[in-house]
């Protein structure tokens, strides 16, 4: 089982700030658990992403599936107004698959979308995030 997400989010929350995790896997969110138990600022979800919805409005969403990744019409409203989406995973333009050449939907939907400003940071040789802050 690859390192949680939210492990490198955590350490950069305030005394007041809340870590929610949404993991529909049974076993994610036991380890989950297990690593933020002790920690009263953190919540462990078993579910569907789209139930962490009802949470919200969130200073910032770290979106690591791929179904909440391709709705980023339903992250961005899940937003409160300047708050910041990130999504990683994603190739630098010249390390695109031949397949992808014609662009790729996921970044092309970011880029234009109407309550988001985004930009991309290199990581890895081999790998950008995508940053969008919600504008309207």
């Amino acid at each position: 089982m690859s390192r949680p997400a939210f492990l490198n989010l955590s350490p950069g929350l305030d005394r007041v700030g809340r870590l929610l995790t949404v993991e529909a896997d049974p076993a994610r969110a036991e380890a989950a658990w297990a690593v933020l138990q002790a920690d009263p600022r953190a919540r462990v979800q078993r579910g569907d992403w789209r139930d962490m919805l009802r949470e919200g409005p969130f200073d910032l969403i770290f979106a690591d599936c791929a179904a909440a990744k391709a709705d980023p019409d339903a992250l961005a409203r899940a937003l409160k107004p300047s708050g910041t989406l990130i999504m990683d995973n994603f190739s630098p333009p010249a390390f695109i698959p031949p397949d992808r050449h014609a662009g790729d939907p996921l970044r092309d939907a970011l880029s234009t979308h109407p309550q988001l400003t985004c930009t991309e940071l290199e990581v890895r040789r081999r790998e950008r995030v995508l940053l969008a802050v919600r504008t309207a």
